[in-house]
Order: structure tokens, then sequence, then C-alpha cells
């Protein structure tokens, strides 16, 4: 049976000394803070982008590991977003600590890989042994004989991250069950536009191609990206006051309900 891709860290390291960050987080929330914090680690660690969740239920079962209300653990996050010991991004919290190791740690796991692979290739070749006995870890070699192209830091690297991802945006604008989906949490937000807002502001950017270049991740799935966005501020776009709403029009004429 193939083996499965690795993903996320087995364990992290916890530093004997902590940066003065942390040391105003810890002296404001105390043991409260710390076990937090760990909880919140162990969270982002397993993940393969180094990403936690922290809306809706998400944040209920974390607040519950931590022993501590929900009410609080919002109290904490904001302190350690203000902090600057955690981030907020368009896909979840975050810190650029966290996106270093994982970041490190996966270009390890790929250049094993690679080596891997070209080594089985080589020994294949010399017993000529057939390709189908060259498997292992979930995958033939030739997902991890090169970097794709988007992800590699060139001028062509940029175009190919363009190419993929602005088809899947335009994809989403135009989906109007995915419209009226967001309608029901965002009654007030023109979402299309939003989304329009998104890409060119960011995503659509050399500073979002980067992002996502850097992660761990190889899937170019935007739909997540943008439900999380939508829930941000800076990314809506508000329907002027006293004005009707043209995506409930274009909604209800396509026989969809809300």
């Amino acid at each position: 049976m193939p083996r499965p891709k690795k993903e996320g860290l087995d364990y992290f390291p916890l530093d004997t000394t902590f940066d003065q960050k942390m040391d105003a987080f810890l002296s404001i929330y105390e043991k409260d803070g710390f076990v937090w914090m760990i909880q919140f680690w162990r969270e982002a660690y397993k993940s393969p982008v180094g990403i936690v969740q922290l809306r809706g239920i998400f944040g209920e079962v974390l607040a519950k590991k931590a022993w501590i209300t929900i009410e609080k653990q919002q109290i904490m996050l904001k302190s350690a977003i203000g902090l600057k010991l955690l981030e907020e991004t368009e896909e979840g919290i975050t810190s650029n600590g966290i996106q270093k190791r994982i970041s490190s740690v996966s270009n390890d796991r790929e250049k094993a890989l690679i080596r891997y692979f070209k080594s089985k290739e080589r020994k294949g070749n010399k017993s000529k042994v057939k390709k189908s006995r060259v498997k292992d870890f979930g995958d033939t070699s030739e997902k991890y004989s090169e970097v794709p192209l988007w992800k590699q830091n060139t001028k062509e690297g940029f175009q190919e991250y363009l190419k993929i991802a602005e088809p899947e945006f335009d994809k989403l604008r135009n989906d109007y069950n995915f419209i009226a989906d967001k309608k029901r949490f965002y009654p007030k937000i023109n979402i299309q536009k939003s989304i329009d807002k998104m890409w060119e502001e960011y995503w659509g950017t050399e500073a979002g191609w980067e992002k996502r270049r850097k992660s761990s991740t190889t899937d170019l799935n935007w739909k997540r990206t943008i439900e999380n966005g939508m829930s941000m501020p800076l990314n809506q776009v508000k329907i002027p006051y006293g004005e009707p709403d043209p995506e409930i029009v274009a909604i209800k004429a396509r026989g969809i309900e809300i």
C-alpha cells in the first residue's frame, strides 16, 4: 500500500527563553496565556501551511483545549496580534516564525524525495527495473522530479501563477450559487466586487504570489481563501446605503434561493 505524503510537523521547538513579545504576553495572561499559546502552536505545526482557523467551531475547540472561554481567547488573540506575536492573514492565524519553520521542513522533505527518486531512477536504469516498481510515498518520481513552475522564483513563475490563479477567481466570481451562499452571511456586501478587490490588491500581485509560492501547499484552490478573506473588513466592498443590490437581482433571476 502506498505511504501517504507527510504533512505538518511531528514536534516543534520550544525555546528555553522567550523573546520580549512572548514575555509581554505572558506577563498579561500568565498561565492561561502559556497554555493557550502551546495549544495554538500544536495546531499550527500540525497544519501543512502553519495556519490555524479560529472562526466558529474551530475557535471553540481550541479554547476548550486551553481550558478558557471563547471570550477570553478572543481577548488574548487580539493582544497576541497587537504584540506581533501572531498575525492574521486571509487564510487564518499564523506567525512569521511558524511559516519559516514549516517552509524549511517542507523544502527539506521535497529535496529528500527528489534525491530518493533520482537514486531509484539511476538504480532502475542500471538494473533495468520496470518503472512500475519505482513507487513509494504514495506517488511516482515524476511528481517530485522538479518544483512546479509557478513555485519557482522567476518572472516565468509569476506569470504561470497568474495563468493558473486568475481563472479560479473568475470562476468563483461568476458562480452565483457561491455568491448566494456568501450573501447569507454578508447581505450588505457586494461579493463580486470584494473578490475583485482581493485579487487586484493582493492575490493578483507579486506579494500574493510570494505568499503562496513560499507555502508548503501546491494546491491553488481559492474557495477557502476567498471565504476567509470575505470576513475581513478591509476586503469588503459595501453596497451604498439606499441602493439596490444588483447581485440579489441576478441571483433571483437564476432561480437560486437565498
